[in-house]
């Protein structure tokens, strides 16, 4: 291949995998998506936030809920907190052993 087609090409491929990079980087955390209670922006989107579930070594997008109905199905009612932190409230988090409180 001869240099006037590979270095527009080779443009065109670097720009192409900076396009890529930079859309991954803009989509936030649905419920239930793994999150960073340290990000300097929410990684959630919103109504929800980054929670840890009390004894998980993760933390999901979630909502604050009072009783398991108030939270989807397959998810009950627990214990969270911000890691790090002594911010505790009931939020919505898949069963650790399929059990509900």
């Amino acid at each position: 291949m001869n240099r006037r087609v590979r270095i527009p090409l080779l443009a065109l491929g670097g720009a192409l995998l900076l396009a890529a990079l930079g859309a991954c980087g803009d989509s936030l955390g649905q419920f239930g998506d793994v999150c960073s209670v340290y990000a300097v922006e929410s990684d959630c989107a919103s109504p929800e936030s980054c929670w840890c579930q009390v004894g998980s070594p993760s933390c999901v997008c979630t909502h604050r809920c009072l009783e398991n109905k108030d939270c989807p199905t397959g998810t009950v009612c627990l214990p969270g907190q911000i890691s790090g932190t002594t911010q505790t409230d009931l939020l919505c988090f898949k069963a650790l052993d399929g059990g509900t409180r």
